[in-house]
């Protein structure tokens, strides 16, 4: 018999199941996923208790976007996905800066340690609106 890890986080949406009122889960690939796109999007010292938990990404979305800025874009989520998220090995982080100079596509592949599949993650970070 094979064991598969089995990985569970608290929705951060924090919807609720409407017979149990529970808060809904995110399971497995899902739960990675939310893991990834939180981690990126947080900014130091935005976690209470946890100063050092951040990537700086957020605030290069207001400095000009370039290849430049890109590469650097790309160091930040390398590692902070590498110092917080210990249940996946990073592959390759791609970033991708669109046209408009406001949205940057980003790509990261990895595996989930202790499995063979490489799977493959995009999101997508704007700019704020004022």
């Amino acid at each position: 018999m094979e064991y598969i890890r089995s990985y569970k986080d608290l929705n951060i949406d924090f919807r609720n199941n409407p017979i149990t009122k529970d808060i809904y889960a995110v399971k497995n690939e899902s739960a990675i996923t939310q893991s990834l796109k939180n981690l990126v999007q947080t900014r130091f010292g935005e976690r209470l208790m946890q100063p050092t938990i951040g990537s700086g990404v957020y605030d290069m979305l207001f400095e000009p976007l370039d290849i430049f800025s890109g590469l650097e874009l790309q160091t930040k989520i390398k590692t902070v996905i590498n110092n917080y998220e210990k249940r996946i090995e990073v592959l390759d982080v791609e970033v991708a800066i669109v046209e408009d100079g406001d949205t940057v596509v980003v790509n990261v592949r990895y595996r989930i340690i202790g499995e063979p599949t490489i799977i493959s993650n995009q999101f997508i970070l704007e700019r704020p609106s004022s």
